[in-house]
Parts: structure tokens; C-alpha cells; sequence
């Protein structure tokens, strides 16, 4: 017996369930994922703006405690490209699990996935070189690059803050929730700043560019393909 697409939709919830508001959702959170873009390659050709934040890598550069050394290259590992593909699949296997559900297992894989490794295009279009590590007191990373905006690993964190914001929509755990990943990405952010690898609007970007990323993907994911994979798989 076939089952009704539309039905499928409005019976979906968390991560699952269509936007509300389906147009100006995805037209906005469009409009923030090109807005970012173009702000980088702006940016990125700005020596004012390079001098502008140099002083704040530089500050917090001389104020380093072992501890945090420990924590930030603990975040560095973990978020880096290799680490970080394998660590979103195995907690997307977890969500699939817990949830029993494939639809909701890839939706989440997918969304996180993509909307981290899609601010690889952004850097190639930014093209901004990190920070100087010879101007900083003690770089923790000593990369030399023209991939610094928007930061990989705060992109990483939050697609997958995101992710469990939306996998928790509609659930009274989502209230203890948001503000956790707040403190959590504030972190990762704060942290690509300690070890010297990002200057502040890269790692801004990244908040704000992957927030919106992710939320086209599940606005325009949720309107055409999840509702057929609730029908094939449930």
C-alpha cells in the first residue's frame, strides 16, 4: 500500500519536519550564505581589515595557559578534515541508531556534512591568508595557507550544533540544548583564535555562514527528498 507523500510531510517531525515558513526561510538563509561569501572576498583583499584584527590574535597569543593549550589543540585534532569526516559518521551511525530510522540518519549526516565541507568553496573564493604566526607570542599552529576565511573546524562544530538542534526541534530538550551549544561553539571559535590560526571575522563567518547553510540544506531537503525516503524507508 503506497503512502501519501504530503501525509509523510506533515506527520515528520524534528530534524525531519518542513520549515514553516518555507519560502522566505530558504530565500533568507540564502541570502546570509552569499552575503558571507562576497564578505569574505572582500575582505580577503583588505590589508586594513588584516590590521584591524591582527592586535586581537596578538593578545590573546600572549596570554596562554597550559591547560587551554591542551584543550584548543584537543579541538584542533578533532575538527581537523580526516578526524573530522570520520567523527560526523560515526555520531550520524549513533543518531541512526538511537532513532532507528535511515531517513533521519542520513538527513542528519547529510546536513551536517554538507554544511561543513561546502565552506571549502568558500575559502577557495576568499582566498585569505591565516595569520602571520612569526607577529604572534606563542602560535599553537604554524600553518601557511590562503584558507583562513571562513574557519573549517568552527564550520565543522557548528553543523553539527546545528544539527542537534534540529534533530531535537520540537522536544523539551532543545531548550537546555540551545544555549549548551552556544558555550560549546563559542568555544571552538574562541579557540581557533588561541592557537592562531583564524582572525575574528573568519571565525564570525563561520558561525553564521554555516547556521544558514544548513538551514537552506534542511529547508529545501524537508520540502522535496525527505518525504519520499519517509515513504521508502519510514
Amino acid at each position: 500500500m503506497s503512502v501519501d507523500v504530503s501525509s509523510e510531510t506533515k506527520r515528520a517531525t524534528g530534524i525531519l519536519a518542513p520549515m514553516k515558513r518555507f519560502r522566505p526561510t530558504t530565500l533568507v538563509s540564502l541570502i546570509v550564505v552569499a552575503a558571507v561569501i562576497g564578505l569574505g572576498f572582500v575582505i580577503s583583499r583588505s590589508s586594513a581589515m588584516t590590521r584591524l584584527e591582527l592586535p586581537i590574535d596578538q593578545a590573546i597569543s600572549l596570554h596562554h595557559v597550559g591547560f587551554f593549550d591542551s584543550v584548543a589543540l584537543m579541538i584542533e585534532w578533532l575538527f581537523s578534515p580526516l578526524q573530522g569526516v570520520v567523527f560526523i559518521l560515526l555520531v550520524s551511525a549513533v543518531v541512526l541508531i538511537v532513532k532507528r530510522s535511515w531517513t533521519i540518519g542520513i538527513t542528519f549526516a547529510l546536513a551536517v556534512l554538507g554544511g561543513w565541507l561546502s565552506s571549502e568553496a568558500v575559502k577557495l573564493i576568499a582566498h585569505r591568508a591565516r595569520p602571520d604566526y612569526h607577529l604572534l607570542a606563542h602560535p599553537l599552529v604554524r600553518e601557511v595557507n590562503f584558507a583562513s576565511f571562513p574557519s573549517g573546524h568552527t564550520c565543522a562544530a557548528t553543523a553539527l550544533g546545528v544539527g542537534f538542534i534540529f534533530l531535537f526541534r520540537g522536544t523539551r530538550t532543545r531548550r537546555w540544548l540551545v544555549p549548551l551549544v552556544v558555550l560549546v561553539l563559542l568555544g571552538v571559535a574562541f579557540s581557533r583564535l588561541y592557537v592562531g590560526a583564524h582572525y575574528p571575522s573568519d571565525v564570525i563567518a563561520a558561525l553564521v555562514y554555516t547556521t544558514a547553510a544548513v538551514i537552506a540544506f534542511l529547508s529545501l531537503w524537508n520540502r522535496w527528498v525527505s518525504p519520499i525516503l519517509l515513504r521508502r524507508f519510514g
